[in-house]
């Protein structure tokens, strides 16, 4: 029995230790914008079809307060499951419901207002999105700027909509209300959050 103990103690310790390091991932990736930053989950960690920095953000920041909506992308078995009785998490059918939305096909993904976007008064209530991209270089080039970034960084992320970045620029002027992003290609993140704003070469 104490050997069991232990054992059950090491697992749980390595689990809360990983968890402290994808947390610190997802941070520096949100208060960074346009800097890729590597998941870093161990492999015993992994959910069986979700990306593993998908996971991450599952592991590190969904709980019982945070309701979750999966596309079809994503809409698997052993996702739902771990959501559910490891997270403890709900799953909404109702994207607007949404604490988190984890996106598998972003080509085929809902527009902005149909997630949850906070309000005056509480407008850290809405909804992050984590797309799941074909990658986050060699798609079209963007510049951003806003806080966390010196003067402006230059991304290319592969996969969105065509309708994505200009939906974007309605994100930033609902601020302080709108929806916070995680781009990835399932290994390493790219953070948007609601503060970057998409600018031109020669506005800085």
């Amino acid at each position: 029995m104490s050997s069991l103990n232990e054992s059950e103690t090491d697992k749980n310790f390595a689990d809360d230790h990983a968890e402290n390091v994808g947390f610190r991932v997802i941070l520096q990736a949100m208060s960074r914008p346009g800097l890729a930053v590597r998941a870093t989950l161990p492999a015993a960690c992994d959910v069986p079809g979700l990306p593993p920095a998908v996971n991450c953000v599952v592991r590190c920041l969904v709980d019982v307060d945070s309701p979750v909506w999966i596309d079809a992308g994503l809409d698997l078995p052993s996702a739902r499951d771990f959501l559910t009785t490891t997270c403890g998490a709900s799953l909404v059918a109702d994207p607007a419901d949404a604490a988190f939305a984890l996106i598998g096909s972003p080509l085929e993904m809902p527009s902005f207002d149909k997630f949850k976007l906070g309000d005056q008064d509480y407008p850290d209530r809405s909804t992050t999105l984590v797309l799941c991209l074909s990658g986050l270089t060699g798609g079209s080039s963007v510049m951003l700027a806003g806080p966390g970034i010196a003067t402006s960084v230059r991304i290319e992320p592969l996969g969105l909509p065509d309708w994505f970045w200009q939906a974007w620029d309605g994100n930033a002027m609902l601020y302080p209300r709108g929806v916070d992003i995680l781009l990835t290609d399932g290994v390493s993140f790219i953070g948007l959050p609601r503060t970057t704003r998409q600018i031109t070469d020669n506005v800085l």
